[in-house]
């Protein structure tokens, strides 16, 4: 069952130094995912910074694609990608076991210069950033039709291939899944969340994905219409 986190229902101000170096308030942006593995997620949206949203591993990965179209998967660019993946697993081991973010971590991966390396939210929000980061990669990896990254945006790749969450607060409380175990999402529709459950990119089955709704549907009427299966975003 995955957790209902408190961030969701709060916006997040935190102490930065602005171009002048002056202090300033800034509040975080909400555009949060829940992760395969559970993780929250804040991208902190399209326009922010190209690590937090994944924009850079997404044309690492672009890149890698369309340099290496006929060539074996073997080579300087699927290596990269492997170090990076390394690199990043280092990074989160070494955060988890330490409990602590560096000045060098919130460069990296929000670009921000933030007065409290101590700031829980900050430290949660780049733990976030890694673990996606790190599903992203691996799913890339693990991926044998590696093409469905050149064809799909990276909001798709997450939610439809990796097995992500997105989730919608700002204006209807809404979770866009991919993933047919609906008894996962209970403390959501607790809140009063909308499931919206859609087609794979690997692997739409219409047939199993009807029976899995009904099924639950049949089982738990009081959330009947709260799930809700769409067709292709």
């Amino acid at each position: 069952m995955l957790k209902y986190y408190k961030e969701l229902d709060e916006y997040t101000p935190i102490e930065i130094l602005n171009d002048k170096k002056e202090k300033e308030i800034y509040t975080l942006p909400k555009r949060y995912f829940i992760t395969k593995s559970g993780i929250l997620y804040n991208s902190l949206g399209e326009t922010s910074h190209k690590e937090s949203n994944l924009i850079y591993t997404y044309n690492l990965i672009k890149d890698y694609l369309n340099k290496t179209k006929y060539k074996s998967l073997v080579n300087t660019k699927q290596l990269s990608l492997t170090k990076e993946l390394k690199t990043e697993l280092l990074n989160l081991n070494r955060i988890l076991k330490t409990k602590k973010i560096t000045k060098r971590d919130i460069k990296t991966y929000l670009n921000l210069d933030i007065t409290n390396t101590n700031n829980i939210n900050i430290y949660n929000l780049i733990i976030g950033i890694i673990t996606a980061k790190i599903e992203l990669l691996e799913t890339f990896i693990n991926t044998k039709n590696k093409d469905i990254f050149n064809k799909n945006d990276i909001s798709d790749i997450l939610v439809r291939l990796c097995g992500f969450h997105k989730i919608e607060t700002s204006i209807n409380k809404t979770i866009t899944t991919a993933s047919l175990d609906i008894y996962s999402f209970i403390n959501y529709l607790e809140k009063d969340y909308t499931i919206n459950i859609i087609p794979k990119l690997n692997k739409n089955d219409e047939l199993l994905t009807n029976l899995v709704v009904d099924n639950f549907k049949s089982k738990h009427m009081e959330y009947k219409n709260k799930i809700l299966i769409r067709g292709v975003i």
